[in-house]
């Protein structure tokens, strides 16, 4: 499931918020998540078992960067192993998204048991100039990234339409 990078951005700022992880607003977190992260992704890598309590904590933008993850994914596992969904389909009609899922496994259709809510932390929208900012920032990436896929993503900087791929 990949998200709209902006609001998962601002989903893990604000479950970090609410649990004490992050004390500066939206924005100063995003102006020092550069910093905070320096190093940590190399050693990441280097050092298995290095848990980054930064990373954790602080990688708004960078954990939604997807087209940074996936073309390593799929060189360690190749692409046919991956059902990539958008979130907001799946939360726009849950069941056939769900069934779509189930039939990639193998497994028969079915229904869901429940549509509980998990994790939803009620707040204030992201500031419009803010949201805009971080569309236009992450607009290039986004179309790579539908470019990798295949397909369009239902995000507001992905929606001019990539050249072979259908939405």
């Amino acid at each position: 499931m990949l998200r709209d990078p902006v609001e998962r951005a601002y989903s893990h700022f604000k479950e970090r918020t609410h649990h004490g992880g992050e004390t500066l607003s939206f924005e100063e977190a995003l102006d020092a998540e550069e910093s905070r992260l320096r190093g940590e992704a190399k050693r990441i890598a280097a050092e298995p078992g290095y848990l980054s309590v930064e990373h954790e904590n602080h990688s708004y933008l960078a954990q939604g960067r997807y087209l940074d993850m996936l073309p390593r994914w799929f060189g360690l596992f190749g692409r046919d192993q991956f059902h990539i969904a958008a979130s907001e389909d799946f939360y726009a009609e849950p069941e056939r998204h769900v069934n779509e899922i189930w039939r990639f496994l193998g497994l028969e259709p079915g229904k869901l048991r429940s549509r509980t809510r998990h994790n939803y932390l009620p707040a204030a929208d992201i500031r419009p100039e803010t949201r805009q900012h971080l569309q236009e920032a992450l607009a290039d990436h986004n179309r790579g990234l539908e470019k990798l896929l295949g397909r369009s993503l239902p995000w507001p900087a992905s929606r001019q339409p990539v050249q072979g791929a259908g939405r």
